[in-house]
């Protein structure tokens, strides 16, 4: 079957429109969360939440190609993944942000325990396996994923830059 000139240059229009028709069929009745999360945009280094083996597991951006992004599994594998497979990693409370700028680096207090290493949205607390770091309203959270946000710890930041913690007061060591 031939097609002629106008019919092949009308025909890639309409698949698109198709493909858009369908997946606004899809999502009508979704939650706000999930349109959100239809194209995200991410980058190499971002830390994620995929889809493998019927749960969402942490893992960070390896490389990318167009809509696919290589990532690593927990048995040490990599493999590519489609945006729909992927989330951001949320937040345990509306409003904190990931831990940045001034809260990065290592607290003690003066005996020497508790110690408390902050990085860029992780923190490991007498050099303990990470767990996520979130900060807002003058306080940090240390979250264990998969827990809930009651059960975080919660510290305060002090206008001298120390944190004042249930184990009490954290004064910053290194910036690293």
């Amino acid at each position: 079957m031939t097609r002629g000139p106008r019919v092949a240059k009308l025909l890639p229009r309409m698949h698109g429109l198709w493909i858009c028709i369908f997946l606004g069929s899809q999502l009508l009745g979704q939650p706000k969360a999930a349109l959100r999360q239809v194209s995200p945009h991410f980058k190499v280094g971002d830390t994620v939440e995929v889809l493998y083996k019927d749960a969402w597991t942490r893992t960070e951006i390896r490389a990318l190609d167009h809509d696919q992004y290589n990532v690593e599994f927990p048995d040490g594998t990599t493999g590519w993944m489609r945006a729909g497979q992927l989330r951001r990693i949320q937040p345990p409370k509306p409003g904190l942000t990931i831990c940045a700028g001034k809260v990065i680096g290592k607290y003690s207090s003066a005996s020497g325990f508790p110690s408390i290493v902050i990085q860029l949205g992780k923190a490991s607390v007498q050099g303990d396996d990470a767990v996520e770091c979130w900060m807002g309203a003058g306080k940090v959270y240390l979250h264990a994923p998969g827990s809930r946000a009651d059960q975080d710890l919660v510290m305060e930041i002090k206008t001298d830059g120390s944190l004042d913690t249930p184990l009490g007061e954290l004064r910053k060591k290194t910036d690293k």
